[in-house]
């Protein structure tokens, strides 16, 4: 009788494996360690769990608890630089293979996943934080990916960077970027900015903030400190001399020398009205355009003065280029008034007839319509770009042309268009 009773009260009753597993997760049966973790104002200080168990999950454990180097058992660990909260999630997922976290608690989990070497714990922490890039927190993350050399998370935060360049760049987040992360995006081709005066700017803005964060005046020679390499980086040979007189050198950032050269090159070697690279560098400065910036691409419309009627119609071009793009923005030949609401853009691949809707910022009343995201263009693949709205339709006649810019060959060709420009950039092999 004594015997059966106890069988109905043993905690292993009618159990699998995985649920005894569970069972005994932070449970102080069979325990032989507790972590302890002092002057964290946790309600339970220490947390109990099974030396076994924690190494067969990781190495850090098992040369802890079986190594040549053990030593003494001790029957506590003291726990410093992991909170009591995050160790109860690494313990779940030991313990279960279940995990739980979110935007606040996942870094945490992360550096704890990397401490004991949980590589699938790793791999969960990468893949949450892939999906939860923006442009508020892109460049933490892509602090952290470069802290543990996460490469996959590493190129898409950097990806994510260059294609938001100019929103990224207002953020507090960009301020929080480390020198080292500065300069890798600085350095970066696939870059996609409006004007290489925006990352003057913002480097501006950078160097100013960790000048006051650590005490500093924000004199240009402690600015200058600050940057280090990436100041050679912004592409200064290349910004309008107007420009460059009136906000670089208002600065005082440059030394007299670097201005003389800089005027130089801007006076004597480039035609304003191109965008040809005659030099790789002016001095120790960076001299190319950015083959991810953003570029202007003009297309010519018969004149539509005498508009007849008023329809609603899919403005259309042919475009095919020989190198990656990313489509960002497309200007109409009338101004926003003139067309009414719903205006949509749909642009197809004529190869596998697939299409996309592009998400569309709200459309302005002056200036171009532009996408949230950029659309990739493949090389040598045909697109129609259609934009869809009630539109007043004048005299606009068939067209086709061939124009390179930035290096790309590209073929523009149409029947009936209001489309007046488009503004593309180059893609760099390695991102999409």
């Amino acid at each position: 009788m004594a015997s059966m009773t106890l069988a109905l009260t043993d905690w292993r009753l009618r159990n699998t494996a995985a649920g005894l597993l569970e069972q005994l997760c932070m449970n102080g049966t069979l325990a032989d360690i507790y972590f302890v973790f002092p002057n964290r104002g946790e309600q339970q200080d220490s947390l109990p769990a099974h030396k076994f168990i924690l190494s067969m999950r990781s190495p850090v454990f098992e040369e802890m608890f079986y190594g040549l180097d053990s030593g003494k058992q001790e029957s506590e660990i003291i726990v410093r630089d992991i909170r009591a909260t995050t160790f109860r999630i690494i313990l779940r997922y030991m313990y279960t293979d279940s995990v739980e976290f979110d935007g606040n608690t996942v870094l945490h989990v992360l550096y704890a996943a990397k401490k004991y070497q949980l590589s699938p714990l790793i791999e969960e922490c990468e893949s949450f934080l892939q999906t939860a890039i923006d442009v508020n927190n892109v460049c933490s993350m892509f602090n952290q990916a470069a802290f543990y050399e996460m490469d996959i998370l590493q190129t898409k935060c950097l990806d994510f960077i260059c294609m938001n360049a100019n929103d990224v760049f207002i953020t507090d987040d960009f301020l929080q970027l480390t020198p080292l992360s500065l300069l890798a995006i600085l350095k970066a081709g696939s870059l996609g900015v409006e004007e290489e005066l925006d990352v003057f700017k913002a480097a501006m803005k950078w160097a100013e903030h960790h000048c006051e964060k650590k005490g500093f005046e924000p004199t240009p020679k402690n600015k200058r400190a600050w940057l280090g390499e990436a100041l050679f980086k912004i592409r200064l040979p290349i910004i309008p001399v107007a420009d460059f007189t009136t906000t670089v050198v208002e600065t005082g950032l440059l030394t007299p020398e670097e201005q003389v050269e800089l005027y130089k090159h801007m006076t004597s070697h480039r035609n304003p009205s191109r965008d040809e690279d005659l030099f790789d560098n002016v001095g120790k400065f960076d001299a190319k355009h950015r083959p991810g910036s953003v570029f202007e691409l003009k297309i010519p419309v018969s004149s539509a003065e005498n508009i007849k009627s008023c329809l609603t119609a899919a403005s259309q071009i042919l475009l095919v280029a020989d190198k990656p793009l990313r489509l960002r923005k497309v200007s109409l030949l009338y101004s926003p008034q003139q067309y009414e609401q719903n205006i949509s853009v749909t642009i197809t691949n004529m190869k596998d007839r697939s299409f996309q809707k592009p998400k569309l910022e709200p459309v302005p009343e002056k200036g171009p319509i532009t996408f949230t995201q950029g659309v990739y263009l493949k090389p040598n693949t045909q697109y129609n770009i259609a934009v869809s709205c009630m539109i007043y339709r004048g005299d606009v006649k068939a067209l086709e042309f061939t124009e390179t810019q930035r290096g790309v060959l590209i073929n523009i060709s149409s029947v009936f268009n209001s489309i007046s420009s488009i503004h593309l950039s180059r893609v760099h092999s390695d991102f999409k």
